[in-house]
């Protein structure tokens, strides 16, 4: 008989629309999601979850925890652009207010520096042995419109993906790509991930993909001087 797989469980307070790990340290995981813009109650949110081996069982502990406005869209999508032993950087697809939509402006591009514990343990305590308590800093990096406006009589183009290229081993370069939803044309957006500031990343192409839409996309390197 197959031994048993390891698991665990834990009720979030809001729908859940996109996750990515941390690609330095799968113990932590990003999630993502809400109820959108003024929606029965539900917030909208970004927690960053720490998964922890213990002597007795699997379990999962809540070391961030972001209340996005509810003024605002849901996360659609998110992803860990580059991590350290004491923070991430994440960026997601948050629409603006459906009001500063319909008058053109939609920063749907977003970034967040999360904290990590200090001297974190993947077994769930503190360097001296106690339960770990700590509870995570972030910030807000910037926001941004990436896509072209939308020409559509209904606004309600928003970020449908969001990938990362592994970073370049030789110059620390990195390549990021975002494809649109719902868009009246459809796009992606290529991007140097490691210029993001408060005015968004800087753009190197653009692609249109016509009527349709991309459902899904990927950024491989040919070699560890190309991504």
């Amino acid at each position: 008989m197959a031994p048993p797989v390891a698991s665990a469980k834990l009720t979030l307070s809001c729908p859940l629309y996109a996750s990515d790990f941390d690609p330095q340290d799968n113990n932590f995981l990003l999630v993502g999601g809400g109820g959108g813009e003024g929606r029965s109650g539900v917030g909208n949110k970004i927690v960053l979850f720490a998964l922890i081996n213990t002597s007795r069982k699997q379990t999962i502990s809540n070391i961030v925890d972001i209340d996005l406005s509810r003024e605002e869209d849901s996360v659609t999508s998110l992803a860990i652009a580059s991590s350290t032993s004491s923070s991430v950087i994440a960026f997601a697809g948050i629409n603006s207010s459906q009001k500063d939509q319909n008058a053109g402006k939609n920063e749907h591009f977003r970034s967040f520096r999360l904290e990590y514990p200090p001297k974190k343990r993947t077994d769930g305590r503190d360097v001296d042995g106690g339960a770990q308590e700590y509870k995570g800093q972030t910030a807000p990096l910037g926001r941004a419109s990436l896509f072209k406006p939308s020409t559509g009589s209904k606004k309600e183009t928003y970020q449908r993906i969001t990938r990362l290229s592994r970073p370049c081993i030789v110059n620390g370069g990195q390549l990021g790509a975002i494809a649109t939803g719902l868009a009246p044309e459809g796009e992606i957006v290529l991007f140097d991930a490691k210029t993001n500031g408060p005015m968004g990343p800087w753009v190197e192409a653009r692609l249109s993909t016509g009527k349709g839409e991309a459902a899904d996309l990927d950024i491989i390197g040919l070699n560890d001087t190309e991504d």
